[in-house]
């Protein structure tokens, strides 16, 4: 009975994808390769926006557009070789219930960055996805490829699915 709700709380979710132009490059077929049947999926994404652009009213209109489950954040990749404080956004999305998954910027044009480690170690209670260690296809140095976004999905659904609190 436990696997039932657990399953049934997994493949009935109401999942919002927010952030940068990695988070829009989703929405170009990735997240119908990687939804399950009974998930809902709404992105929210603005090209070029840092990790402050979406702290306070922007994050908070985001989160009050439907009741989530499960929040996927693409942040990091306008703050390369920066240290953003992603910790407003963090309690905004704690304070919801939500799960939340971070999900750290590519090798933008090969390169490793700071912000990377920075983001690891501040995004808590958030799942953090390490994108730099998954050697996603970019199409231009920063943006996946149509199998790239697939690939950096496939590995977020993965987290989110493990991040899913116990059911009593």
């Amino acid at each position: 009975m436990k696997f039932l709700v657990l399953l049934f709380a997994i493949l009935f979710q109401n999942i919002l994808i927010v952030g940068d132009s990695e988070a829009c490059s989703m929405k170009f077929g990735a997240i119908a390769a990687v939804r399950h049947p009974g998930e809902m999926v709404s992105t929210i994404c603005k090209s070029g926006t840092r990790t402050a652009y979406w702290e306070g009213a922007k994050m908070r209109t985001a989160l009050l557009t439907g009741k989530y489950d499960v929040v996927i954040v693409f942040l990091g990749t306008n703050d390369y070789g920066s240290k953003p404080d992603p910790t407003k956004i963090v309690q905004q999305i704690a304070a919801t219930g939500a799960t939340c998954v971070w999900v750290g910027p590519p090798l933008v044009r090969g390169k490793k960055s700071a912000t990377n480690e920075h983001l690891r170690t501040s995004v808590a209670p958030c799942v953090y996805l390490d994108t730099q260690a998954l050697n996603i296809p970019l199409v231009d140095g920063v943006h996946p490829t149509g199998p790239g976004a697939v690939k950096w999905l496939v590995e977020v659904w993965r987290l989110k699915n493990l991040s899913q609190p116990s059911q009593p």
